[in-house]
């Protein structure tokens, strides 16, 4: 078992309150999980979304995250009769304030929700509807459809309930003038999605088009772009958002695009699912929970910590992080403080980075090598091969290098020094390599590569689907064919992990992780594999220093730890009695352990206790030990 010393210290246990959460969001900030709607009332703006973000503003910017009962998707929310409802999995939920929510009801088929003529109306799922007096009892309507109706809006004393069966089949409009009769008033060519009301007429959102009635009896179709969301109407004008952009309109006909510019996380875009207006702000809102705010619904300003730039790896040394992009650039810092950010090549995408022997090592495409001894001042330059290259571990004082066309290189890291080409017995793509007591192991999609000294090596067949590979603790670690595998050697295999999983593992902090592609972070701990969801997206590399653990991913995601190392105080009470406190750090097991002498004095252990973490405080006493000597705790 791995123990980690935390402190010196002094000592029969009594722990009080229980876990929180262990990750927080650095980049994009207020957090990074998809924000699917946007509403704004009684000066304050609500947002909610995937993993049950649900998140309050009183001005746009910053913002503040909110608990709810359980973690649902929340689809979309609405303002009204001083209340804010909102749909989720889990049912209907209200808030008089956006901070403390209920359950109202537990209709988990609903996906809109609208306000207008004294009521709320819900629809959702096989053409269902719901009306509410006031947000709290509810009761079902018929509808005219059974297909899942997506989008509701109230106004000219009439609603309109949009939607559709399939992304290729035509969709349907509904209306009623109380909530409770709908018929269908149109079937357009097209899947319809949302729906909102101003300066006399309905404008409907569907593929690439809008339809447009100020009746609800004559409709009329208007071309726009692709990849539209949600609508809303305000300043006299329609807005869309959309993927990389924004669609504005005065009558919800003739649309231009209004650029949000370089804020965007990503050069190819990035898909928004929700806009809307208050106090005099624009906010717009989607994947990965990007948000920017505008006055003027022209200037957009991202509410990112960092520049857009989409991330793959991360390593720590020298009292700081180092995080590749895919663009070109580097971003390095610290635990807290804002990070710097490095733009080594304008035509260069990095994938993986290590840090050993006093060094930084970054690799990405077009066989591009960067060596840095402080992670701030770095030597590039391309191999002759041009292969992208993937991955890079340390091990016996050189770097070894995977990557496209069964390329391995080595390096001993020196800003001058020209990587080495390694004859391997395969042409196929390597995509991770790791190093552990001796033997560096790469995988391919079919091959397994075995070296003792990375210049000569044998292929085994690669059984189990390994497509990521890390070392730690005297074992290699793998993901691939559904499992995690462990392995002493390289060779032979065992399943450490059954469940499907195909992303990435990493060691980090005396740990092994495994990366999923969305569906959580799973770390191995002395009591097995634990699991965290802090985010719905890619993540791809983790490393741990100063006390925290960093993990970066798809479109600018960074997420970090609180401190893990608990904070501890020791107080005398009366004759050879102490007692110790310990806040914070990480939820785990402890021992406590004495010696009369720290020079060469075995060590006694005292007690192993459970801590809850952060946010908590455990409390220990002991009146059996003299108060002479020397206290270690440590973790297991």
């Amino acid at each position: 078992m791995k123990l980690i010393v935390y402190a010196l210290v002094l000592l029969s246990v009594s722990a009080r309150a229980e876990l929180s959460g262990m990750w927080e969001w650095r980049n994009p900030l207020p957090q990074g999980n998809s924000i699917l709607d946007l509403a704004f009332g009684n000066h304050t703006f609500v947002a909610v979304g995937v993993g049950g973000t649900i998140l309050t503003s009183s001005d746009g910017l910053i913002w503040s995250g909110q608990e709810l009962p359980t973690s649902p998707i929340v689809f979309k929310v609405t303002y009204g009769a001083g209340l804010f409802v909102a749909v989720s999995e889990k049912g209907i939920l209200t808030s008089s304030n956006g901070a403390v929510w209920v359950i109202r009801d537990c209709n988990s088929g609903l996906r809109d929700v609208t306000y207008g003529g004294g009521q709320f109306v819900a629809v959702g799922l096989a053409g269902s509807v719901m009306t509410s007096a006031d947000g709290v009892t509810w009761v079902s309507q018929g509808s005219a459809s059974t297909m899942l109706l997506s989008g509701v809006a109230y106004g000219g004393g009439k609603y309109v309930a949009a939607g559709f069966s399939t992304m290729a089949a035509p969709g349907v409009i509904l209306a009623s003038a109380n909530g409770i009769d709908w018929q269908i008033v149109n079937n357009p060519p097209f899947a319809v999605w949302d729906v909102t009301y101003g300066g006399g007429r309905f404008v409907v959102v569907g593929q690439q088009r809008t339809i447009v009635s100020a009746d609800v009896v004559n409709w009329t179709i208007a071309p726009v772009g692709d990849y539209l969301g949600g609508i809303n109407y305000a300043e006299g004008l329609f807005w869309i958002a959309a993927f990389g952009q924004v669609w504005v309109s005065a009558d919800g006909l003739s649309w231009s695009a209004r650029s949000l510019g370089s804020t965007l996380p990503s050069e190819q875009g990035l898909t928004l699912y929700a806009i809307v207006f208050g106090d005099g702000r624009h906010v717009v809102a989607g994947a990965g929970g990007w948000m920017a705010v505008s006055t003027n619904g022209t200037a957009w300003s991202s509410l990112s910590s960092m520049p857009p730039m989409d991330l793959q790896d991360v390593a720590y040394g020298q009292g700081k992080f180092v995080i590749t992009g895919r663009d070109g650039r580097l971003a390095v810092g610290t635990r807290s403080g804002p990070l710097s950010i490095i733009q080594l090549s304008q035509d260069t995408g990095f994938e993986g980075i290590t840090y050993g022997g006093g060094k930084f090592v970054a690799v990405g495409s077009g066989g591009t090598v960067a060596i840095s001894s402080n992670g701030l001042d770095w030597n590039m330059r391309r191999t002759r091969l041009g292969t992208s290259l993937k991955d890079v571990c340390f091990g016996e004082g050189q770097f070894v290098i995977v990557g496209d066309r069964g390329t391995v290189l080595t390096t001993p890291g020196e800003p001058d020094s020209v990587p080495h080409v390694e004859l391997t017995p395969t042409t196929e793509p390597l995509t991770s390599v790791a190093f552990n007591a001796g033997t560096y192991v790469a995988v391919g999609s079919s091959s397994i590569l075995v070296s003792s000294n990375a210049s000569d090596w044998v292929s085994y067949p690669n059984a189990y689907g390994h497509a990521s590979i890390a070392s730690g603790n005297g074992l290699f670690m793998a993901s691939g064919g559904s499992a995690l595998w462990a392995s002493s050697n390289g060779v032979t295999w065992w399943q450490a992990l059954g469940g499907y999983f195909d992303g990435k593992v990493a060691f980090a902090g005396e740990r092994f992780w495994a990366l999923s592609d969305g569906s959580g972070i799973l770390m191995q701990s002395s009591a097995g594999w634990r699991e965290f969801n802090p985010t719905t997206s890619e993540l791809y590399g983790v490393a741990y220093g100063d006390g925290v653990f960093m993990a970066v991913g798809e479109e600018g995601i960074i997420l970090q730890t609180r401190d893990i190392r608990p904070q501890m105080s020791i107080t005398g009470l009366t004759g050879s009695a102490y007692e110790l406190r310990i806040k914070d750090g990480e939820p785990r097991q402890y021992e406590l352990q004495t010696t009369a002498n720290l020079a060469g004095g075995s060590w006694i252990s005292l007690n192993i206790f459970g801590h809850s973490g952060w946010g908590q405080e455990t409390v220990l006493t002991n009146s059996s030990r003299a108060s002479e000597g020397f206290y270690r705790l440590l973790g297991r």
